[in-house]
């Protein structure tokens, strides 16, 4: 999990390492934030894993999700 957030911190800086690549991680990380935090939370970039988006949906309901800058190249490249 990245702060991607500009302002005090120039770069992106990491919040914390969830293992594995599911849904449920992402679920458990936001479950274990305060809820200050995770209300504080407005944009959530991620990869197009669907398991990620109802992550998201599910815990941070203020959240919007876009696609990260990687992935976005990446399918544009392939012309998809």
């Amino acid at each position: 999990m990245v702060d991607v957030t500009r302002g005090t911190h120039p770069m992106a800086r990491l919040l914390d390492l969830v293992p594995g690549r599911f849904g449920m991680g992402c679920r458990n990380w936001a479950d274990e934030l305060d809820e200050s935090f995770r209300q504080g939370i407005k944009i959530a970039t991620l990869d197009p894993s669907q398991g990620y988006k109802n992550a998201i949906d599910d815990r941070l309901e203020d959240a919007t999700c876009v696609m990260d800058a990687f992935h976005i190249v990446k399918r544009g490249g392939r012309g998809r």
